[in-house]
């Protein structure tokens, strides 16, 4: 499924009202057929401290440059809302 920024953001809200804390956020973008793939990575802990994780796909882009600028975009927004976010490029498999 490709996720939108709002649908992010209310994902994030609603784990924070579920009790979850969020770790640093990681932003990042692979190769995936013909274009790229934007991921946003979650790192979380629930109230007795076990880890989940959570993985959103943001968009398929065409060209290297157009996912370089949608994390771009991503990182800038969730770190305005307050989330600690690292941009990691291109995910390496």
């Amino acid at each position: 499924m490709i996720y939108t920024l709002p649908d992010v953001k209310k994902a994030l809200k609603g784990f924070l009202k579920e009790g979850f804390s969020i770790e640093k956020i990681t932003i990042s973008y692979a190769e995936f057929g013909e274009g790229f793939e934007v991921y946003v990575n979650v790192p979380m802990r629930d109230k007795w401290l076990n880890k989940e994780f959570e993985v959103f796909t943001m968009s398929e882009e065409e060209k290297e440059s157009s996912a370089i600028k949608r994390c771009t975009r991503v990182s800038d927004s969730l770190i305005k809302q307050g989330y600690k976010v690292i941009y990691e490029g291109f995910e390496n498999c």
